[in-house]
């Protein structure tokens, strides 16, 4: 699954949501938002190159011999 594009939608949330509160939030409150936004990143990051991992492992099974070790990638 591509999930790569939380990892710049999950800041950038927060951000937003941290610049339209303009202190009207408490330190506690905005420093929970912006410490999770940049957290989540974070594991989706984790997950997504997790996942890449695992496939170029599937890829490498498939083929046998000497030299087989290239990745190929589509982006979409």
């Amino acid at each position: 699954m591509n999930l790569l594009y939380l990892t710049v939608l999950f800041p950038l949330i927060g951000f937003l949501l941290l610049a339209f509160s303009r202190g009207r939030w408490s330190e506690n409150l905005s420093a929970t938002v912006g410490m999770g936004s940049v957290g989540l990143a974070a594991l989706v990051t984790v997950y997504a190159g997790f996942d890449f991992l695992r496939m170029v492992n599937r890829s490498s099974r498939r083929r046998s011999g000497p030299g087989c070790r290239s990745v190929t990638s589509t982006l979409k």
